[in-house]
């Protein structure tokens, strides 16, 4: 019993279920999908809404918002809900009579969207109408269309290889394009800023255009004569290498020399003080010796004279000098010997004499004795001693003179 009180439960649980699933998508107005258009022209309440061709619901209503937008609300099948992420619609012409459809991609089905989700006016768009396109043909723009295509058939004519070669690389170029219009648009604050400062710079160039004018002829007439002489400065800038590298030897020559003087320059530097002085010092130096150079300008021939009257003598005193030097160098033990052992005896000896011979007494009178030494006895003492001493020939040479 417990058992079957269960299973009817259950059942009528899926029942419920099931009559609230069939509510919220078929009955009480169904799965509600609404679209945002620049212009829904043929586009009328009751129009067919197909996806992938099969009929999949109406159009509920249509109706203007304050942007002057038109908003088409959908109402779709059970069997056609829901529609996913990236869901669009287009405008789609039914016949030549003005009939149009709403053409809806259900987008991307694991991400379901909720009953009246909004296709934003970027994913929709209107039917170009076949009057549209006559309206445009008409005889100017005709005539204007086939000279373009005349003109284009001209210019392409032979040239496919290059025309698929462009084709090649269109896409790229594309996407490169798309890429700097994103950054454009980005920096647009940055372009407007730029435009601003252009129109100052502008203005301040309008106000000097002359002058302007006058740069441009003058920059014009310099290039000028810049290109008439491109010979030569095509010469001196092939020839600049080695010019360069022998500079660059030379300065490396120089900064040898420069280390080799550095010395050189530091003792210069501290000569340059007492140089400087001396320099100073030098005019009136100078200016007291003008007077001693006129004497002695005035007494030197005089001193020439002499110097001629003195030659003969000094020629005949030369042996004699020459026997002096001989006798001096003979004489010099003796004087050596005289100095270290017996000169300092002999100066006491004269200077006691001497206070001997001058004493006097209380009355004036000299006390003392008269000291008497003949010649005779220096020489025999003096060549005692000679001969004592080794030096004969000076006993000799002083008896011979």
């Amino acid at each position: 019993m417990n058992r079957t009180r269960i299973i009817a439960g259950a059942a009528l649980a899926l029942v419920v279920i099931a009559l609230v699933y069939v509510i919220t998508s078929s009955g009480g107005g169904g799965y509600i999908v609404r679209a945002e258009f620049r212009d829904a022209d043929g586009l009328r309440k009751d129009s067919s809404v197909k996806i992938a061709g099969v009929s999949a619901g109406t159009v509920s209503s249509v109706t203007v918002t304050p942007r002057d937008t038109a908003i088409a609300t959908f109402t779709l099948d059970s069997n056609a809900a829901p529609i996913g992420t990236g869901a669009s619609v287009q405008i789609r012409p039914t016949d030549l009579l003005g009939e149009h459809y709403a053409q809806l991609t259900v987008g991307d089905l694991s991400q379901p969207q909720p009953s009246g989700a909004l296709i934003p006016i970027k994913r929709t768009g209107a039917p170009v109408e076949l009057d549209d396109i006559l309206n445009m043909f008409n005889v100017d723009t005709r005539t204007r269309l086939r000279i373009l295509i005349n003109e284009m058939g001209v210019a392409l004519a032979g040239r496919g290889a290059d025309f698929n070669t462009l084709l090649s690389v269109l896409p790229p170029n594309i996407d490169q394009a798309r890429i700097l219009l994103g950054q454009v648009a980005s920096q647009n604050a940055t372009l407007q800023n730029l435009i601003d400062e252009g129109d100052r710079i502008t203005a301040a160039i309008n106000g000097k255009r002359d002058d302007l004018g006058d740069l441009i002829t003058v920059a014009g007439a310099a290039l000028g004569s810049v290109a008439s002489r491109q010979a030569q400065l095509g010469a001196t800038i092939a020839g600049a290498p080695g010019a360069l590298t022998q500079l660059r030897i030379a300065l490396n020559q120089v900064g040898t020399a420069a280390g080799a003087i550095t010395p050189a320059a530091v003792n210069l530097q501290a000569a340059a003080g007492p140089l400087t002085a001396t320099l100073r010092a030098l005019p009136p130096f100078a200016n007291s010796a003008d007077a001693t150079l006129v004497t002695a300008r005035q007494v030197a021939p005089a001193l020439e004279r002499l110097a001629r009257q003195g030659q003969s003598p000094l020629t005949a005193l030369r042996p004699t000098a020459l026997s002096l030097q001989s006798v001096t160098q003979q004489a010099a033990p003796i004087l050596t010997e005289l100095d270290q052992r017996a000169m300092r005896d002999l100066l006491y000896f004269v200077e006691n004499w001497a206070l001997g011979l001058k004493a006097r007494d209380a009355l004036g009178h000299f006390v003392g004795a008269e000291l008497t030494i003949d010649p005779a006895v220096i020489q025999s003492a003096l060549d005692s001693f000679i001969n004592n001493s080794g030096l004969g020939p000076l006993s000799r040479h002083r008896k011979s003179a």
